[in-house]
């Protein structure tokens, strides 16, 4: 990511194992920083963000951290996972300054959409 033209990405998701060891500079300034100046305005980040439950310290720092970076919204979401340690997994929603998001209500539902649930889109993607 270090080495992505500035702006290319409109969208980064982050499925990332947790934050110890070489892990833990995912959850630090600079990886978010990396990340931000790869979004194009108004670009969207959902990155892995632990358990409310047994990380809210880690929760907080990371939501302090994007707060200072993303000019646009910043939020934790989660989402329940029985599989998980305490049945839930988190997610730190972001986006960067430009036209803005709202994560809490989607310009287009896609249950709003007439047949768009049944229809297949081209997905264009990277992995590292």
């Amino acid at each position: 990511m270090r080495c992505v033209p500035k702006g290319k990405y409109d969208a980064i998701i982050v499925d990332s194992s947790d934050p110890v060891g070489p892990a833990q500079e995912l959850v630090e300034r600079p990886f978010f920083e990396t990340i931000a100046r790869a979004l194009r305005p108004g670009g969207v980040l959902c990155n892995m963000a632990e358990s409310m439950w047994l990380h809210t310290h880690l929760i907080q720092d990371m939501l302090s951290i994007c707060r200072g970076i993303f000019r646009g919204a910043v939020h934790y979401a989660w989402a329940s996972v029985p599989t998980y340690p305490s049945g839930v997994i988190g997610f730190l929603i972001c986006s960067t300054d430009g036209p803005p998001v709202d994560f809490k209500n989607p310009i287009n539902p896609i249950e709003k959409l007439d047949g768009a649930l049944n229809h297949r889109r081209e997905l264009r993607v990277y992995n590292s």
